[in-house]
């Protein structure tokens, strides 16, 4: 068993702490939840991809699903609705994008080059 675990271990066994203060009681209490939890391990940390990647990716994704909106976009990237607005508005800017129809109804139309 490693180091770390042991520390986490030995921290179950630990009772409250009370103390006396001149403004009351200070009580600190252990937490009990660290049964066999390694240190430093990431917990489902999503990708962070840089803009033009992003981007990349966004028309891919237009490219299999026109109809994508853009709280899908948001989702599936991990990132603000906002962040993908200034996404699809640099891509149209660029003419990489346009969208055909109207938002609830319409569709990406990717340009190729």
């Amino acid at each position: 068993m490693e180091n770390s675990q042991l520390e986490y271990k030995s921290d179950i066994h630990k009772k409250p702490e009370y103390k006396i203060s001149d403004n009351g009681v200070i009580l600190t209490l252990y937490n009990r939840n660290y049964i066999n939890v390694p240190k430093n391990v990431p917990k489902n940390v999503p990708k962070k991809f840089t803009a033009n990647e992003r981007q990349i990716f966004i028309i891919e994704e237009m490219e299999n699903n026109p109809k994508v909106t853009i709280m899908e976009l948001s989702n599936k990237f991990n990132v603000s609705e906002k962040t993908v607005k200034r996404d699809l508005e640099k891509l149209k800017k660029e003419n990489k994008i346009y969208r055909q129809g109207s938002l609830t109804d319409g569709s990406w139309i990717v340009i190729k080059e």
